[in-house]
């Protein structure tokens, strides 16, 4: 059990993203970056142009006919037995919009069992799985709307909690001014069933997010305020600057071409929840690198965890 205990307690610390009564064991997933492209901006991508096909599970807007025939598949990589991925492919359909389909899973890997007194009694499992679907539709030449609904599974044990949920968002760019906005609301929806004698819950996540590439200078800066349905999760001692803070992910990219781009990005809500205080700490810090070769982007995106390590996370998406 012990090897898994770092990864497992870090879970548990960063992973609610909202202040209702959420268990963060259950339908966890839904609050982790779908791709490597968000991971390297720290999740700050709700507001980013030129989207690829995983980027619809991050905002359903950005769905659009130019991922059509797009197919996207996300690893993450931990030293542990945590195994998460997603797949997504997508079509555009004339006359009905840009639809898409993805699939996201969760391994916890195999857990010691032990009794009271400490004595190992076998081992289980614990996972979870979410199966998406979406649709985009153009508004006007420079906004697009669109919704996902999701079913998702949690499961440990042999217990199981599943959901059906509803994601609904917004998303404008201006190419003239090199400026995007979004507005966007995740995990809307009925908890089936649950794990334990309590009702599991969802964990509703409000975001409102920005993004602008300088006019002057090859470099995009994005922020997104998330978890904005509950403002109750911050310390009674903690400054102005951290409450604002803990509901902002901070990102920026240097883009030297179409074809290639440097990412960083920073969350303080992480950062807290995870930093050593005897030391300059990097936990909450993101960075990551984008590469595209023909019809074939290759993404890579890291994000530092402090002493529990860090999350190395990898996409490709190419066109079928």
């Amino acid at each position: 059990m012990t090897r898994f205990l770092p990864c497992i307690l870090a879970f548990f610390l960063v992973l609610p993203a909202s202040g209702q009564p959420v268990d963060a064991t259950v339908f966890s997933l839904t609050t982790l970056d779908a791709s490597a492209r968000g991971a390297g901006f720290a999740g700050s991508s709700s507001a980013l142009p030129s989207q690829g096909v995983l980027s619809f599970l991050e905002n359903p807007a950005h769905l659009r006919a130019e991922a059509h025939g797009q197919l996207g598949l996300s690893l993450l990589n931990h030293v542990s037995a945590l195994q998460t991925g997603t797949v997504a492919y997508s079509r555009h359909l004339e006359g009905i919009g840009s639809v898409g389909a993805g699939l996201r899973f969760l391994g916890w890997g195999e857990i010691d069992r032990a009794d009271a007194l400490g004595e190992k009694q076998g081992t289980f499992s614990a996972g979870e799985f979410a199966l998406s679907a979406g649709l985009s539709r153009v508004l006007n030449p420079t906004t697009r709307y669109g919704a996902n609904v999701h079913w998702l599974r949690s499961s440990i044990d042999g217990q199981a909690a599943n959901a059906l949920a509803l994601d609904a968002g917004i998303f404008r760019y201006n190419p003239d001014s090199r400026l995007g906005l979004s507005a966007s609301i995740h995990s809307l929806g009925a908890v089936i069933s649950s794990i334990g004698e309590e009702s599991n819950r969802l964990p509703v996540d409000l975001r409102l997010g920005i993004s602008k590439r300088l006019l002057h200078l090859p470099f995009l800066f994005s922020v997104t305020a998330w978890d904005l349905t509950d403002f109750s999760g911050t310390d009674d001692d903690d400054t102005v600057l951290d409450n604002l803070l803990y509901h902002l992910k901070l990102g920026g990219a240097f883009q030297f071409s179409e074809h290639f781009e440097i990412r960083f990005g920073y969350d303080h809500r992480r950062h807290n929840a995870l930093k050593v205080k005897s030391r300059l700490d990097l936990a909450g810090v993101s960075f990551g690198t984008g590469i595209v070769v023909k019809w074939v982007a290759v993404d890579y995106g890291y994000n530092s965890w402090s002493s529990f390590g860090g999350m190395h996370r990898f996409a490709v998406t190419t066109r079928l």
